[in-house]
């Protein structure tokens, strides 16, 4: 079997996409980008995902995790051992990721003094908005609808959730993870004026 390495995988993928790109008649707004990209410095953010239960989630929380340039996100392999990075779309081998169990996990981002907060709708959990989030943070999240494990929630120094105004009381583990994070990340922006957006089109807003 031809076995490619990864360093020449990486650059035939990534060629195939400029291609796209070109022939579908964009014009790279940064270039020189991906050459700098590794330079710039990223939110001291871990996420620490635990059993999802609907493992599309995978792909889709590493492209959120990319969007705001946190460190680094450690799955929690799920029971019966599903992957789907389907929505990764181009992020998967950009953003460091692993598998390792959610209480392993936990550990050591305490052990490397990371803040654990905890993305669920429990009696103690305060609004998301009005949380002066803390940093290296840890933020831990769980499958939608049984959130994070109780024994878990138990060793974050808080808990956060999103307020909702329908029938709905919980959304899609992912599209809760990118409210949450885009407001933390905010926050860390406003008080380090070097962590900025790596697009222009982004800078352009703030």
């Amino acid at each position: 079997m031809n076995m490619i390495r990864w360093p020449e995988r990486k650059r035939r993928m990534e060629a195939g996409l400029e291609d796209a790109w070109k022939m579908a008649g964009h014009v790279p707004e940064d270039p020189g980008l991906r050459e700098t990209f590794e330079q710039l410095p990223r939110a001291p953010i871990r996420l620490l995902v635990g059993p999802l239960n609907k493992d599309i989630n995978q792909g889709g929380l590493l492209r959120i995790g990319e969007a705001f340039r946190i460190e680094r996100i450690d799955f929690n392999p799920e029971r019966d051992g599903a992957v789907d990075m389907s929505g990764h779309r181009g992020t998967k081998h950009r953003l460091n990721w692993r598998w390792i169990e959610l209480d392993q996990a936990l550990a050591e981002a305490i052990k490397d003094g990371y803040h654990p907060v905890a993305l669920s709708l429990t009696e103690r959990a305060v609004s998301f908005d009005r949380f002066d989030w803390p940093f290296p943070l840890a933020l831990v999240v769980g499958a939608e609808l049984d959130g994070v494990p109780v024994e878990i929630e138990a060793r974050c120094e808080a808990t956060v959730a999103i307020p909702l105004y329908g029938l709905v009381q919980s959304l899609n583990v992912a599209c809760a993870t990118g409210i949450v994070l885009q407001n933390a990340v905010s926050q860390y922006a406003r008080s380090h004026p070097d962590f900025t957006p790596a697009r222009r089109a982004s800078q352009r807003l703030l």
